[in-house]
Parts: C-alpha cells; structure tokens; sequence
C-alpha cells in the first residue's frame, strides 16, 4: 500500500492503578472504519478496532485497565485502506470497590 505503515503512540508513564481508556479522533466517511488500537497494560496487550467513520462525542471508550508501570496506546494503520487519525487518549482514575476483580489487564464484575 502506498501509505506506508505509520503509528501514533501515547504514553502516559506516571499511570498507576486503574483507569478508563478513551480515544478521541475527528470522525470521517473518508476515514477507516476497521483501526487496530492497542493498549498495554499491567498484564500485556489488549487489541482494539475502532471505526473511526463513527462520531464519538465522549470518545471511543477502549476499556478499563490496571497499569503498574505507566500506560501506553498505540494507534496503528497497519491493514487499514483509508486515512487513519488519532487525536488524543484521556486516562480516567478510577478506584476499585471491592466487588470487582482483575482479569487479563481488564476489570470485571459488578457495579
């Protein structure tokens, strides 16, 4: 493909604990809607695929992670055939209640 493989990357080193992952991007009928996002996290690597034709006001929500050492999205267009953009990533704290238990990097259970 013409474009050549280009990624975004986002880094958040500080990160500790649990948090909301959102990605935030302009959306476009000329975007693609099949972009690989990954989020590393406490317990490894978590794909995502974001349809970046879709407008997401509040961002793309990617999920809830526990980071140990520091926080790290990457947007990639690797396999995509149309433009891919990434705006921003917001990391929102949020404290566990004790109903709630990690599983593979990501939190599960009740609220």
């Amino acid at each position: 493909n013409a474009k050549g493989i280009r990624e975004f990357w986002f880094q958040y080193p500080e990160a500790f604990g649990v948090y909301d992952v959102y990605l935030y991007y302009p959306a476009s009928a000329s975007f693609d809607s099949k972009v690989p996002v990954t989020v590393a996290h406490g317990r490894g690597n978590s794909l995502h695929y974001v349809d970046q034709t879709v407008t997401q006001a509040n961002g793309a929500f990617l999920g809830r992670y526990a980071f140990l050492n520091g926080a790290t999205v990457v947007v990639k267009n690797a396999g995509t055939t149309k433009t891919v953009i990434a705006d921003a990533v917001k990391f929102v704290n949020n404290v566990l209640s004790s109903d709630r238990v990690l599983h593979c990097g990501q939190v599960i259970g009740t609220q």
